[in-house]
């Protein structure tokens, strides 16, 4: 379905509602999926720093593949919402460090505990996406602030992160709706890089 720019909290509700719909069993074996995807075709500079998150509302799972990630040798990092309306701050992260709740309920590392790191990789939660790469979130605005607040200093690799059936057709966009450069999902990779895999 095509949806029409004014549609957007419309839009939201419906994709939400559909991955409620995803049983237990079926998210670990979509994530699972969605793992080996993202490990055989998202191009990876050694020792790059990968920002993941922490699942809510029925996300895909990231963290096992987190884990995997670190067991590469790679830096993962998880976001901290700091302050509204400003960027997010990431820091490190591994299954041994302290989290806290933020104001919004979400884990994030303990600040006291966790250093703040750049990454080189953020993998974004959406809540739908379509062929070009852009994504709906959740309305706050944080992940399309925090990419263009990253890449005007230098190359970040925007990895969106959702199960397949979260595809839309086309996706209302506007100048403020950042891009994916890939998305990955339980079925497919979406590239949306040029030839050659660099941004």
């Amino acid at each position: 379905m095509i949806a029409p720019a004014n549609s957007k909290e419309a839009l939201r509700q419906a994709a939400y509602q559909k991955r409620l719909r995803v049983s237990a069993a079926d998210g670990k074996q979509a994530a699972h999926r969605m793992m080996e995807n993202f490990l055989r075709d998202v191009p990876l500079k050694e020792g790059a720093v990968i920002a993941g998150y922490w699942p809510i509302n029925a996300e895909i799972n990231v963290l096992p593949l987190m884990v995997q990630l670190q067991h590469k040798g790679y830096t993962c990092a998880l976001p901290q919402v700091w302050k509204k309306g400003a960027p997010l701050v990431f820091r490190s992260w591994n299954e041994k460090t302290p989290m806290k709740p933020n104001a919004y309920g979400i884990k994030e590392p303990d600040p006291a505990k966790a250093p703040a790191v750049r990454p080189d990789v953020i993998i974004v939660p959406l809540l739908a996406f379509d062929p070009a790469g852009y994504r709906l979130g959740y309305g706050l605005g944080f992940y399309d602030l925090t990419l263009k607040h990253l890449k005007e200093k230098a190359p970040v690799l925007a990895v969106g992160i959702a199960y397949d059936l979260q595809r839309m057709e086309k996706l209302p966009a506007e100048s403020h709706d950042c891009l994916m450069d890939i998305i990955v999902t339980d079925k497919h990779v979406h590239q949306h890089l040029p030839e050659g895999g660099k941004k």
